[in-house]
């Protein structure tokens, strides 16, 4: 093999290896913002009927019958959902073991599917204080709502509420018991929640330190809630795995990436045996 025929070969292997180098690489970038752009395991969630959870703060054996999604983006989150005929049950669990005393869990509630800031008109604040104190821990419950690009008390609480931390294993626990439309009368600034419906929501999870402004900081993206309601009133069956159109594009979207790479490479190889 003389020289020119020799240094043409390496020339066409160092391009497919570019070629497929730069493949690779596209490839591990998609993936990895296909995982930070999921915020959650499920974005979309049934939420079933379950029984009625003592709202403490403590994960008792009536949460085994909720739905479960954890946070893609915020690692140690797990959010817990279920109802009832008249109420909205929602557990967050902090997967941490090193508690503030000042730690704060608000969930943001759309009226709707709809996403935007201004559509999670609700929120339900559990401010803790003292919470890394086991002997004089509290925590105060607020009712907020929407008004000119930030969160305001409400003049009203209607929402049940509570606080607390594991003595096995150290996760922080936030229990909401959120009433329906049915039975909630201030429906100028709360969710009007129903049966059936699908809504959105965010949580928020932070330090807030009286007299001073929340730190630490970080908020989920959004999760859609749709409440279960069989004809007929009874429980229907959970839909365990429901199908996130999200993620099948971007699985499309990659298996045509891959296509067109091997295509191109393909074409590449024919056209330098010619």
């Amino acid at each position: 093999m003389n020289g020119l025929a020799l240094m043409t070969r390496l020339r066409k292997h160092t391009t497919i290896t570019g070629i497929l180098f730069f493949s690779i690489c596209a490839v591990l970038v998609l993936s990895h913002y296909i995982t930070m752009s999921s915020a959650w395991t499920q974005d979309e969630i049934i939420v079933p009927v379950g029984d009625i959870p003592i709202i403490d703060g403590i994960q008792d054996a009536a949460w085994n019958k909720a739905n479960v999604t954890k946070s893609g983006e915020i690692d140690i989150i797990n959010l817990k959902a279920m109802i009832n005929s008249s109420y909205l049950f929602i557990l967050v669990e902090i997967q941490a073991t090193n508690h503030d005393d000042d730690e704060y869990i608000k969930l943001l509630l759309s009226n709707s599917s709809d996403f935007e800031d201004e559509d999670f008109i609700d929120a339900k604040l559990i401010q803790t204080r003292n919470f890394s104190k086991a002997d004089n821990r509290s925590y105060i419950i607020t009712d907020q709502v929407y008004y000119e690009g930030e969160y305001i008390s409400d003049n009203q609480t209607n929402f049940v509420g509570a606080a607390n931390i594991s003595a096995g294993n150290k996760y922080s626990y936030y229990e909401f018991s959120i009433p329906f439309a049915s039975v909630n009368n201030d429906t100028l600034n709360d969710t009007s929640i129903v049966l059936g419906n699908t809504f959105a929501l965010k949580v928020e999870f932070g330090i807030h330190k009286e007299d001073q402004s929340p730190t630490s900081v970080e908020r989920t993206e959004e999760l859609l809630i749709t409440l279960e309601k069989k004809e007929g009133g009874g429980n229907g069956d959970i839909e365990e795995f429901p199908l996130n159109l999200k993620i099948l594009s971007y699985v499309m979207f990659s298996i045509t990436g891959v296509a067109f790479i091997v295509i191109a490479v393909i074409t590449f190889q024919s056209r330098s045996k010619i």
